[in-house]
């Protein structure tokens, strides 16, 4: 409001407007003053020379001389906005320093997601091995399959706590969807363990829990990079794209979304494989496939609506220079 009050006057300076003028540098004052009140705060340093500006044109008004008081105004629009310009780079260097703490936050998670889920697989396998020939297992195997559903179950929880960061955050939509994939699978995992079942579908469902996790952290971890190497090499912020930058760029999703196809190309082949080998039951092998065919679904969606974005969207910023392929 400040600055368009001092374009009008700019465009129209007159003696009889001196008195408004000085009203305008006051304000300005007042604003230099609880900017330069907060240590080097960006923007205060053009503000102040604004302030000046302001006050020698309100005096030149004063005495009638509006043709200069206009080359002073002028000045002062040409300061205020190199404030708003310094403050606006702050604004989103801090966004950026919030993102990638975020970031470091999420890759620490994940990653102790991923080590536990790690030490449940082995269990499993080691659990299954030792099933007798019959296919049963003895008390101690049964005990140690329940707490490995428990283990299960616990880390599905704490992929949702993660899936809720990305989903507060409202733009990395697909790996939001990737990690609520991941929590179904884990949920998948857990019924099948409680129901004795550590076997073949069990482990085959821990490899993708296992490779979407690690693809989750690589991605985030190359993220990271990309900001410390702009960072270091004195960078701006996210790109001048406007407004404030998703956590990870779109080709990370692009990439990702291409992850989750073949995943879900391996699970399909290996529930192929079960049903033919007959090593699954027929209502298992039924909701095993209407899962597959609602997640394949989802992932149209997704790269439909990615589509959509590339298409709309200033483009995909570092990506475009990208070289490392899929």
């Amino acid at each position: 409001d400040l600055k368009r009050l001092i374009e009008d006057k700019a465009k129209q300076p007159t003696a009889a407007q001196a008195a408004e003028q000085a009203e305008l540098a006051e304000q300005a004052d007042k604003t230099d003053k609880q900017m330069s009140a907060k240590s080097d705060m960006p923007g205060s340093k053009p503000m102040g020379e604004a302030s000046k500006s302001m006050s020698q044109a309100a005096g030149k008004l004063s005495k009638g001389q509006s043709g200069q008081a206009n080359e002073d105004q002028k000045k002062a629009l040409d300061e205020m906005k190199k404030a708003s310009d310094e403050l606006n780079e702050a604004i989103e260097q801090e966004e950026q320093l919030a993102q990638a703490e975020q970031l470091e936050k999420i890759d620490q998670m994940l990653q102790k997601v991923l080590e536990r889920q790690q030490a449940v697989s082995a269990s499993t396998r080691e659990t299954n091995e030792k099933r007798a020939a019959d296919s049963t297992f003895a008390r101690g195997e049964q005990i140690k399959l329940s707490e490995l559903s428990r283990s299960e179950g616990k880390l599905a929880e704490d992929v949702e706590t993660v899936r809720a960061i990305l989903t507060k955050e409202g733009k990395s939509v697909v790996f939001a969807e990737v990690l609520g994939d991941v929590r179904g699978d884990m949920q998948d995992v857990q019924k099948l363990l409680d129901a004795q079942d550590p076997g073949a579908m069990a482990q085959a469902v821990q490899k993708e829990i296992q490779r979407s996790l690690q693809d989750m952290i690589d991605a985030v971890r190359k993220e990271l990079a990309e900001r410390r190497k702009k960072a270091g090499g004195g960078g701006g912020g996210g790109g001048g794209g406007g407004g404030k930058q998703p956590l990870v760029p779109v080709i990370a999703e692009l990439k990702m979304i291409r992850t989750m196809e073949m995943a879900i190309n391996r699970r399909t082949t290996e529930l192929n494989k079960q049903v033919v080998d007959n090593k699954l039951p027929a209502d298992q092998a039924k909701a095993e496939h209407g899962k597959l065919s609602r997640r394949q679904e989802n992932v149209r969606k997704m790269a439909e609506q990615l589509g959509g974005k590339m298409k709309s969207g200033p483009g995909p910023g570092r990506g475009q220079g990208d070289s490392s392929g899929f």
